[in-house]
């Protein structure tokens, strides 16, 4: 059915094409100089097509020289781009090389200091002891002052100076270290100044160049503030988000003293330390 349809359709359309044949030669066939007028038409016609494709040929050519001349800007531009990062790559890697020695002598620079350190500690023991205050001799004030505004990590070893008088445990500071996110310098550099001051009674001794501290006594504003400046900071930072740590950092110290970790989701009081 389909072919028959498309013959018919051929048929159609060549008797169309026969009658408008026929039509132009009956109508134009008298007109004088009729094949002449065709050739000059003929002819304006490739002269503007040939106008504008010269013009189009040289408006190409301009935006392929531009093109050129851009990418031969942008070939420049990562060739320098490389070279840079070539040559940081080249003096990272020299850095990086270095690493391993700055920390060996870093290691025993800081071994250095600790060993220096530790004599010094040892030796103001043997020579001088503060003498302890046991009551105020600092106002009352300034001492709530110094245990409410000092950092969290002061805070922290304020802490662990009430629970190590509570158990009578000694400690190192790198046992504090081991136990937690405080570093043992701090640890050594904060509780040092207190003991110079008189505020805390330790006694010191010394085994395989680590200090060893019992603490004896604590001035007593020190040793009833430190428990509501941990209170505080418990029921400040308990619910606010991404401050777990703080918490964390209080459950450890108890855990170091063999005291059971407080529940994140209470609000504390002095009877839960």
């Amino acid at each position: 059915m389909d072919k028959h349809i498309k013959i018919h359709i051929i048929y159609i359309f060549g008797i169309l094409i026969s009658i408008i044949i026929g039509l132009i030669t009956i109508k134009w066939g008298n007109v004088p100089n009729l094949v002449e007028l065709f050739s000059f038409a003929l002819t304006i016609s490739s002269i503007l097509l040939a106008i504008l494709a010269i013009a189009y040929a040289v408006y190409s050519n301009t935006s392929f020289g531009q093109n050129i001349s851009k990418l031969d800007t942008a070939s420049n531009e990562i060739a320098n781009s490389t070279k840079y990062l070539e040559e940081i790559s080249n003096d990272l890697k020299n850095k990086f090389n270095n690493i391993p020695s700055l920390l060996e002598t870093l290691n025993e620079k800081t071994d250095s200091n600790q060993a220096i350190l530790t004599e010094l500690s040892r030796n103001n023991s043997e020579l001088y002891q503060t003498p302890f205050i046991k009551y105020s001799a600092i106002e009352e004030d300034t001492i709530k002052k110094v245990v409410k505004n000092t950092s969290i990590n002061g805070q922290y070893i304020l802490y662990i100076l009430k629970l190590a008088k509570d158990s009578n445990k000694e400690f190192t500071p790198q046992e504090i270290e081991n136990n937690s996110d405080l570093n043992k310098d701090f640890i050594a550099g904060f509780i040092t100044p207190l003991q110079s001051l008189g505020l805390i009674k330790l006694e010191t001794r010394m085994k395989n160049s680590d200090i060893y501290w019992t603490v004896e006594d604590i001035h007593s504003d020190i040793y009833e503030n430190t428990p509501e400046a941990i209170i505080e900071l418990w029921n400040k930072y308990r619910e606010q988000e991404h401050m777990e740590f703080i918490l964390d950092g209080i459950n450890d110290i108890r855990k170091f003293f063999g005291l059971s970790e407080i529940p994140k989701d209470i609000n504390i009081n002095k009877k839960h330390l």
